[in-house]
């Protein structure tokens, strides 16, 4: 069983759009400014967007095994000494072997403490102009444990996987997006949903203990109906939802800061 969130955890959500090539601040550049600004406030967890790791240029291709392996000494260099879980995103990869793929890494002083690819296409084949590599997609469900905490990743479109893998209980369930904002959730009352998306606002979920969903738990749970809903009446159950939805926390430059409390 998952640990009970007794203490207050600090979460940064990196603020970047990954969708397009922004000229005078590829979105790697924002995550790369986070990982900086982190050495001091040295946050529990840290997430980025889908697609975070790419300048989004016009036919920009994959990394390289080489550039793969700088990057990941960057942020290994970058999260040592540090306490926290520093999920910068994903990267479009390529191998040796003419293969791509959506791979997502999770950091902590100094080291990869877990690592996955994404299970659907979702567009990882826009990195592939030319159409020269075979697309390897990931398996299985996307779960691990850090600091005594169940954690599962979806990776865009891959909404919904944690419970169609019949996933639940867990304390923390992070969507890196680019878009989508919906999924079904896989977390235990008093857990929370929380979504770094490029595209829109980044927004939290709290499922605290007194929650009442105005949707069937086995329904997706729509990040944007959930704030239209939270400050007045649910037009679907006539009723307030019972959780907190967080749409802005202390602002820095790169990231927006949240402190996260059970009720």
């Amino acid at each position: 069983m998952g640990k009970s969130l007794e203490t207050a955890l600090t979460v940064g959500i990196i603020k970047v759009n990954s969708q397009r090539y922004l000229k005078h601040r590829p979105s790697i550049i924002a995550v790369k400014e986070a990982a900086a600004v982190n050495r001091r406030l040295n946050l529990d967890i840290i997430i980025g967007p889908e697609w975070s790791l790419m300048n989004r240029e016009e036919e920009e291709g994959p990394y390289s095994p080489e550039e793969l392996k700088r990057l990941i000494d960057y942020f290994k260099a970058e999260t040592l000494g540090t306490k926290t879980l520093f999920i910068p995103g994903t990267a479009i990869v390529a191998t040796r072997h003419n293969n791509i793929y959506n791979l997502l890494l999770a950091f902590s002083d100094g080291e990869i403490v877990y690592a996955t690819l994404k299970n659907t296409n979702g567009g990882t084949d826009d990195f592939d102009a030319d159409d020269a590599y075979n697309l390897i997609l990931g398996k299985g469900n996307h779960e691990f444990k850090f600091r005594g905490y169940r954690i599962g990743v979806e990776i865009c479109s891959d909404a919904d996987s944690l419970y169609r893998l019949h996933t639940s209980g867990l304390d923390i369930q992070l969507l890196v997006s680019c878009g989508i904002r919906t999924t079904k959730l896989a977390v235990k009352k008093g857990g929370y949903l929380i979504c770094a998306d490029g595209l829109r606002d980044r927004n939290m979920l709290n499922t605290h203990s007194a929650y009442v969903l105005s949707r069937k738990t086995d329904e997706p749970v729509d990040l944007d109906d959930y704030l239209q809903f939270f400050r007045g009446k649910s037009e679907l159950t006539g009723k307030k939802p019972g959780f907190t939805m967080h749409s802005c926390g202390k602002r820095y430059r790169e990231l927006e800061v949240y402190t996260l409390k059970t009720p």
